[in-house]
This record gives structure tokens, C-alpha cells and sequence, in this order.
């Protein structure tokens, strides 16, 4: 049974921020980074370790804690903005106790706000046929 639907922040180009981090990364992890989402999308909660945590210092932003062959992958999002959905805003990496890049809390924040604030710009993660 699915309780959440994952949305994604899609950029002005209709660019997909969570794919576009991905297609970088090694195969390994991105099954990874997508068994994770399918794996939460399964949950009635998960707030809070080690399945995610809210990001210090945000308004209400979380990140996923995902772990892979030494690196830590950390998507960033949100619980909304429907009562069943989470959004995913960018991904990030850990190293060394801090994000790369460095101002992704920020530009989660600034994104979470714009999706508030009725922004458009939002799809579905997992498109289901």
C-alpha cells in the first residue's frame, strides 16, 4: 500500500532537480537513491532516523538518509504540500558533516516557500501507468 506520493521541484526548463542530480552518480547509487523513495512511499511514517531528520536551522525541511558504498546521499524536501506528499527539492551529498553544495538548505528553503506560495512547478516523482 502507498500512504505518501513523492512529488519533485521541476526548474523553470521543466528539469526534474532529483534526476538531474542523479545522472551524475554511479548506477549503484542511484538504485539506491530510487529503492529508498519507493521503499518511504510505503511507510505511514518516517520522521526521523535513520530514516530522515529534519535539516537544523530550516523551516521544515528534511533530508533522506541514504547510504552507499562510504558516501552519504541526502535528498532534501519537505512533508507537502498535500497532507500525503512529500517533495522532494534537491539532493545533496555529505561530506565531512556538511552539505555539497553548501547553500542546499537554502535553496530548499526558497523552493519549499515558492510551492507555498502556489507555484506550478512540482510532478509526480514515480509516474504510475
Amino acid at each position: 500500500m502507498i500512504y505518501w506520493r513523492i512529488k519533485v521541484f521541476i526548474k523553470d526548463r521543466g528539469t526534474d532537480v532529483i534526476r538531474e542530480w542523479l545522472k551524475d552518480m554511479p548506477r549503484g547509487a542511484q538504485i539506491e537513491v530510487n529503492t529508498r523513495l519507493r521503499y518511504l512511499r510505503t511507510l505511514k511514517t518516517w520522521k526521523g532516523r535513520p530514516l530522515s531528520a529534519k535539516r537544523k536551522g530550516t523551516g521544515d525541511i528534511y533530508e533522506i538518509i541514504i547510504s552507499w558504498n562510504k558516501n552519504q546521499y541526502r535528498p532534501l524536501g519537505f512533508f507537502g504540500p498535500k497532507e500525503d506528499e512529500f517533495t522532494l527539492l534537491i539532493g545533496a551529498q555529505e561530506k565531512d558533516w556538511k552539505l555539497e553544495p553548501k547553500n542546499a538548505d537554502e535553496i530548499a528553503e526558497r523552493r519549499r516557500k515558492l510551492i507555498l506560495e502556489g507555484g506550478d512547478n512540482i510532478d509526480d516523482y514515480f509516474k504510475e501507468i
